[in-house]
């Protein structure tokens, strides 16, 4: 199902898959990526575009049925109110479960090119008690 959203210069566009969102959109456009989990990228357009080919062999794997990121077709839109996050969550098809739910988690991930995946273990987690705060 594509989408419809605003171009650079204020003209409505259809995107029905991630090339049309690159190529079509503000390259500051910033948006977190999901298909099955999490986010499998979270940036801008143009950071997207620059890390295609890194994000493609992180997510294709052993797989030999793998469609390429922008080749995918988008699903869906929904916004997200995460205070200092990406406003804009882009839905496509696939079953890949991807690691970042932050920005931060991104950046790091970007920095060390690729190598490093966040584990999701930011942090202990103390058990609250029942009835009352922790």
């Amino acid at each position: 199902m594509p989408i419809k959203m605003t171009g650079p210069d204020g003209a409505k566009v259809i995107i029905n898959t991630l090339r049309d969102l690159t190529d079509r959109v503000n390259p500051k456009f910033s948006f977190c990526l999901a298909a099955k989990t999490a986010f499998v990228f979270v940036g801008t357009a143009e950071e997207f575009k620059q890390d295609i080919d890194l994000l493609d062999r992180l997510y294709q794997g052993k797989n030999k049925d793998y469609v390429p990121l922008m080749d995918r077709k988008v699903t869906g839109y929904r916004k997200r109110d995460v205070p200092g996050e990406a406003k804009h969550m882009i839905l496509i098809e696939g079953g890949e479960s991807g690691p970042f739910w932050l920005r931060c988690e991104y950046e790091t991930f970007h920095r060390n090119g690729g190598a490093v995946l966040p584990t999701g273990k930011t942090r202990k987690r103390t058990p609250r008690k029942a009835g009352g705060s922790p």
